[in-house]
């Protein structure tokens, strides 16, 4: 739940640091006129203990120094913090009750009982500590704090009124964590205007692609029960639903798949895409798929307008042909000034790469991948007409995309010499790319396309380094049948480095053009395989003459 992350995360960072630093300037200033020598003993002892990670060293003597010096708010102050902190919540609470009985005005006291009664679910007591904590002089920072773990408590009692007045101060630069309770709690207000207002605010504050989605798709559920209302139609509000938004709200996906399913077939086309979603990040793909291809046939069906856009429809599509992808492949041509074959020479070179991968169903898990591959590359055509069963070079191996949202991917293979001009070598290979307008999309004309791409790249038994820049930025645009002919004039900036070569690296940059086709897909699934053919010319910058000039290649994807 929200306020578990805050409770957990947030929270703990700045009145758990500032309360240590309280105690120990309260037990350095309680000198021996105050406490017994025994007991200050005690204390360092126990502060020590705390200091170390290590709360259940600090409970014994801490309990001996309060036996000597009971009247010891500060002793006492330590017990509860080596209580909490042994996740004795009950207990810990006992000595805060007795220390807010002798100092309610204490802010950092009421803050700190408030989230241990957030914490066993007293979400009204809870909310009183969190409102006194906000007018008893916070710094801001804790305040701000404070007012999210009083709206957490709110949203959480159902009292949508005492989260709005909670998070009534706080600026709208708080951003999306702000907007997102916000919306909640006008929704549950009734205030459904002003609920879609800061999902529409809480979607532009935010960089995360989950949060951005739910927000938008929020938007367009409250939307839809705005012209329920209009029409004096009464929304259906079906309580499975209600628990499977809360617990995406809530971030666990697995409990939102179970209450998306208990909410039966007949559920809306987007929470139909929501419970995908859903299933994704819970890495139950085939459920992923289904409840996809569900949501893409009830918009189909649709005889009224449409709950959601074709950006989104085509989102989906894509989704499922990723998710139901098992293996592949890729058939290449390359023509360059420079080969690809560790062990041929450069000069202008025509050559092929073929590829096939099988990606094992726990191997795709919420964009993260796992990949199993084998390669052939040789030379077709170059200069001194070597044999091209001389430059043939197999390979084995795995590579790995660790994480869903970043285009980092980690390569291990083995190379094996199947012709004499190769030798077999283990290469290990660490790749990335940030691509933004790639795929192709129908819903528009024409769009910016921007794609940055580097690898680096090491042959073990050979000692060689091997790296690899290119930029490009121009424009595509969509042609044909469902915009499937995708023609992108743009600008190149490319970098390469071979430590092995005369001259290690090469910088150019030029213009080229890429056109792709698009093909073979269905109602459910966008197209997944393509033919891919792109030239560039570019003129050296600085280094080796091998980056100068043309460079081509055609690519079938399947």
């Amino acid at each position: 739940m929200i306020m578990g992350r805050l409770w957990n995360g947030t929270r703990t960072r700045a009145p758990r640091a500032a309360l240590s630093i309280l105690l120990l300037a309260m037990i350095g200033t309680a000198s021996a006129q105050q406490r017994a020598p025994k007991a200050q003993a005690l204390a360092k002892t126990a502060q020590a203990a705390l200091d170390a990670g290590q709360p259940n060293d600090a409970v014994a003597p801490l309990r001996e120094a309060l036996a000597i010096s009971p009247a010891d708010d500060a002793l006492r102050r330590m017990l509860a913090d080596a209580l909490r902190r042994q996740n004795n919540f009950d207990a810990a609470l006992k000595e805060y009750d007795a220390l807010v009985q002798r100092a309610p005005d204490d802010a950092a006291l009421r803050l700190d009982r408030a989230f241990l009664r957030q914490a066993r679910g007293q979400h009204r007591d809870a909310m009183d500590d969190f409102q006194a904590a906000t007018t008893a002089g916070l710094s801001p920072d804790t305040e701000v704090i404070a007012r999210y773990g009083w709206a957490d408590s709110a949203l959480a009692a159902n009292d949508a009124a005492a989260a709005l007045q909670a998070l009534s101060s706080l600026p709208d630069s708080e951003g999306h964590r702000l907007h997102a309770r916000r919306a909640v709690a006008h929704e549950r207000a009734g205030e459904l205007a002003a609920a879609v207002d800061d999902w529409v605010k809480a979607e532009a504050a935010s960089s995360d692609a989950t949060e951005r989605d739910f927000a938008r798709r929020s938007q367009t559920q409250l939307r839809e029960r705005i012209a329920h209302a209009a029409e004096g139609q009464a929304p259906v509000v079906n309580p499975h639903l209600e628990a499977a938004y809360n617990a995406v709200r809530a971030r666990d996906d697995a409990r939102a798949l179970s209450e998306f399913e208990a909410a039966g077939s007949d559920i809306p086309p987007l929470a139909a895409l929501d419970a995908g979603y859903a299933a994704k990040r819970a890495g139950r793909n085939e459920a992923a798929v289904q409840w996809f291809s569900r949501g893409i046939d009830r918009w189909h069906e649709a005889t009224g307008p449409k709950l959601f856009d074709d950006k989104t429809l085509f989102g989906v599509r894509r989704e499922n042909e990723e998710l139901a992808r098992k293996g592949g492949g890729s058939l290449a041509l390359f023509y360059r000034n420079a080969a690809l074959v560790p062990g041929v020479s450069n000069g202008d070179v025509l050559q092929f790469a073929l590829e096939g991968y099988v990606q094992p169903a726990w191997g795709h898990h919420n964009g993260r991948a796992f990949q199993a591959f084998a390669q052939v590359i040789g030379t077709l055509d170059q200069p001194g007409s070597v044999n091209t069963g001389d430059t043939l070079l197999g390979s084995v191996g795995v590579r790995w995309k660790p994480f869903g949202q970043q285009g980092l991917i980690l390569t291990a293979q083995r190379l094996i010499g199947l012709g004499d001009l190769v030798d077999d070598d283990w290469m290990l290979r660490v790749g990335y790319s940030h691509d933004i307008g790639t795929d192709m999309q129908p819903w528009h004309g024409s769009w910016t396309y921007n794609s940055v791409f580097a690898e680096a790249a090491y042959l073990v038994d050979a000692k060689r380094t091997l790296g690899t820049l290119q930029w490009r930025l121009g424009r595509s645009y969509g042609m044909g049948e469902g915009g499937r002919f995708v023609l992108t004039p743009h600008a190149v900036l490319a970098a390469e480095h071979d430590s092995a070569a005369f001259e290690k690296s090469a910088v150019g940059a030029g213009v080229g053009v890429n056109a792709r086709w698009w093909f073979h897909e269905d109602r459910h699934h966008a197209p997944a395989r393509y033919v891919d053919f792109n030239v560039q010319y570019r003129a050296r910058i600085g280094g080796s003459e091998r980056i100068d000039g043309v460079a081509a290649y055609l690519i079938l994807r399947f």
